[in-house]
């Protein structure tokens, strides 16, 4: 695998669909595009980062229970949704609070000071939401 140059040009960004095709929620269609793709209306760039590594990190992070979680409370409209995430101003460590090689999920448990309940139910929320969608898709293969 080709290793991407650390640069000082936005290397990627992170797109999500502009509508919910067909029921679907944003938080399972993340994509990771290089500085070289183009897209039209039906994506919508969540963020533009220096390097490949920020890209992911930030993938990382919208993909976690909490972050999925706020997804879907604010119906994913992202004018609120990006009233309701936190948003570092680096993402190699997200300005040091986040270490991108352990657990995101419980480190953001642990960062917005959640109880063993309420992380437990945002968890529970997006397996749910994840095994319906299973459920979902082998119904129509």
């Amino acid at each position: 695998m080709l290793k991407q140059p650390e640069t000082k040009e936005p290397f990627a960004d992170v797109a999500s669909p502009s509508a919910n095709a067909g029921g679907q929620k944003r938080d399972c269609q993340l994509e990771l595009l290089d500085n070289h793709s183009a897209f039209g209306r039906s994506r919508v760039a969540l963020g533009m980062f220096k390097t490949k590594t920020e890209a992911e990190n930030f993938m990382r992070f919208c993909q976690s229970d909490i972050v999925r979680f706020l997804f879907l409370m604010t119906d994913e409209a992202l004018t609120t949704l990006a009233k309701e995430v936190p948003w570092f101003h680096e993402w190699k460590t997200a300005d040091g609070l986040l270490d991108f090689n352990d657990d995101v999920n419980k480190q953001l448990c642990t960062l917005f000071k959640l109880t063993k309940p309420e992380a437990t139910y945002v968890t529970k929320t997006t397996r749910t939401l994840d095994a319906s969608r299973h459920r979902k898709s082998s119904l129509n293969p």
